[in-house]
């Protein structure tokens, strides 16, 4: 399969697939790009005095299955610099939050999973740790319960 199937297949339109790195029998590993050479400055919001400084490491995101196979993207961890500002930041994505491991949609199809049965249903279903599957539900109720109660507010 060509890659920019898999492009269109993942629905991450910040990222390029650059190569596929590794297919298991149980995994998947695909190694992504940022489509955008420079982001902009968290304090001053422009890009123009915005420099890349390198990469630290490989960031590893557990994705969507594909295939029946867990999907994980490699992405760099690009370090930048504002030079009017004087910080230096490192490249955010928009699939996932800074310092985690699983992406948005793969956060949200487990919790969604865990609501119907347990969390250890959805462990076994997602194969990730009953612990990773609890923090995210954990972190999503509060939200869920803000949601239902306006709707229940709504409604009366």
């Amino acid at each position: 399969m060509q890659i920019r199937y898999i492009n269109e297949m993942l629905n991450l339109p910040e990222l390029t697939i650059s190569q596929i790195l590794f297919i298991g029998s149980d995994e998947l590993h695909i190694e992504a790009l940022p489509v955008d050479y420079k982001q902009n400055c968290p304090c001053c919001m422009s890009d123009q005095a915005v420099i890349r400084k390198g990469s630290n490491v490989i960031r590893r995101i557990r994705h969507l299955q594909v295939f029946d196979k867990k999907t994980y993207l490699c992405v760099p961890s690009i370090r930048m610099y504002c030079v009017n500002c004087g910080i230096g930041f490192v490249w955010a994505y928009d699939f996932v939050d800074p310092k985690q491991r699983h992406s948005h949609l793969f956060r949200f199809h487990a919790v969604k999973h865990a609501l119907g049965a347990t969390a250890a249903h959805s462990a076994k279903m997602h194969q990730t740790p009953v612990s990773s599957v609890q923090d995210m539900h954990n972190k999503s109720v509060p939200m869920l319960c803000e949601q239902l109660t306006g709707q229940a507010w709504e409604e009366a």
